[in-house]
């Protein structure tokens, strides 16, 4: 039975592993169902570490061959995958790009997981833009949807960064096009923050001021968790006429971003924290005053990337 068939090589994994080197001969044969394994998966990751490139390696990775999807979803096996990326020549894991767009759906697919998205992000960030291309035109499909989605986000985040520099006019055109929509939520905001850090001047005006053009927008964001750091981007973005506004407009505000979590940041920001009483007058601070805070890996993943 398949059940067996895994019991066996992970039974082993757990029997070996406190004295296991890490060599391929360990786990030459049975990777893909060590990678499965919670103990196995540890051995696998280790002898790819010994390999580190070449021949070696591509001779564990094509023991993968075929199981990337599933490996994806896997909380054993996407750490395997997660490895073989940060390792070697991106031709030793070509299949695993060329997997993810076996069919159509797959990639956008795997970027809603909790585990796929880690490869997903990986792929693009060990990719050449030229050779993600495919990949990325598949998330840019549904980029206004990934953009709000909890998980989803974090992969539009990445392509913002590495992405050719088509795919990140067309996001920030996106994010501009309707800020509402993509600023109400919290992964919305986290991307908005992401293309703030990466657009050109132009861009990132642009986007400040279409931010600041919704009424009510800026203040239901500094009250949301990412929105608040992205509302001080926002705000350093602006000119200073437009900042002097935005600033009144949130410090009439000043209780309700005092009383919440995220948005006290601004407060604090805004010279309002403590003092409801504290002085009015406005310097715009010097750019860089504050550091972003917004993720750009999947939850939880701490070796993620």
């Amino acid at each position: 039975p398949a059940s067996a068939a895994l019991a066996a090589p992970a039974a082993r994994a757990r029997s070996s592993a406190p004295q296991a080197s890490g060599g391929a001969a360990n786990v030459a044969g049975q990777v893909w169902a060590l990678s499965r394994d919670p103990v196995g998966c540890r051995e696998v990751q280790a002898a790819l570490d010994v390999a580190g490139s070449g021949e070696t390696l591509r001779s564990l990775a094509d023991e993968l061959r075929g199981h990337v999807m599933q490996a994806s979803r896997c909380p054993h096996a996407n750490h395997v995958l997660q490895k073989l990326l940060s390792l070697g020549d991106p031709e030793d894991f070509r299949f695993v790009l060329e997997e993810l767009l076996e069919r159509p759906g797959l990639a956008t697919q795997a970027a809603r997981h909790r585990y796929g998205v880690r490869i997903v992000q990986c792929v693009l960030q060990r990719f050449p833009a030229e050779d993600a291309r495919d990949l990325a035109d598949e998330l840019m499909a549904d980029a206004h949807v990934l953009a709000v989605h909890p998980l989803g986000n974090y992969a539009v985040q990445r392509l913002l960064e590495t992405g050719m520099e088509d795919h990140r006019r067309r996001l920030i055109a996106m994010l501009i096009e309707d800020p509402a929509r993509f600023g109400r939520m919290s992964a919305g905001c986290a991307v908005i923050s992401a293309a703030l850090g990466r657009g050109s001047k132009a861009e990132i005006a642009a986007l400040a001021q279409a931010i600041v053009r919704e009424h009510g927008l800026l203040l239901d964001m500094a009250l949301a968790r990412h929105g608040s750091t992205t509302v001080l981007r926002v705000l350093e973005a602006l000119g200073d006429e437009e900042t002097a506004r935005a600033r009144s407009e949130l410090i009439e505000e000043s209780d309700r971003l005092r009383g919440s979590r995220f948005g006290h940041a601004v407060a604090e920001y805004l010279g309002v924290g403590e003092d409801p009483g504290s002085e009015t007058g406005y310097t715009k601070p010097p750019s860089g005053t504050f550091q972003a805070d917004v993720a750009t890996r999947a939850p939880g993943d701490a070796k993620a990337l």
